[in-house]
């Protein structure tokens, strides 16, 4: 599995510290029709964020687009999220999405208009730490 592991004691449990303003990135598409956006890194203290909500969309392109979110890099392995409706998405996750200290969230859009496509995604989250 992509994600990151480590073993827990049973008697921890996660606790919501903090939610906070929705993440928000955006660019344009390369020469190639591709639009690859690093949106945020987990700080390395411990920090568990729970990906609740996310929303795609894509201006100046009149191809459809595919979306993928990522944790670290755009394997296939290692994606979480997917539409085939690039241009204009929304995701809400029943069970979110974690990503742990030190992970990268990468949103990659493929199929756009080269160089003029723009891609939008904004991300709700919560912040949560292991306690016990």
């Amino acid at each position: 599995m992509s994600e990151s592991f480590r073993v827990l004691q049973r008697n921890l449990s996660f606790q919501i510290v903090d939610v906070p303003q929705d993440l928000h990135a955006n660019g344009v598409a390369d020469a190639g029709g591709t639009c690859l956006l690093a949106v945020a890194t987990v700080p390395s203290d411990d920090q568990i964020w729970l990906v609740e909500r996310i929303v795609i969309a894509v201006s100046g392109s009149a191809l459809q687009s595919t979306f993928g979110l990522y944790r670290n890099t755009t394997s296939l392995a290692n994606r979480v999220d997917w539409t085939d409706a690039g241009n204009a998405d929304i995701a809400e996750e029943n069970q979110p999405i974690r990503f742990v200290s030190g992970d990268q969230l990468l949103a990659q859009w493929l199929g756009l208009t080269p160089s003029v496509a723009q891609c939008y995604i904004a991300i709700q989250y919560s912040i949560a730490r292991l306690v016990g």
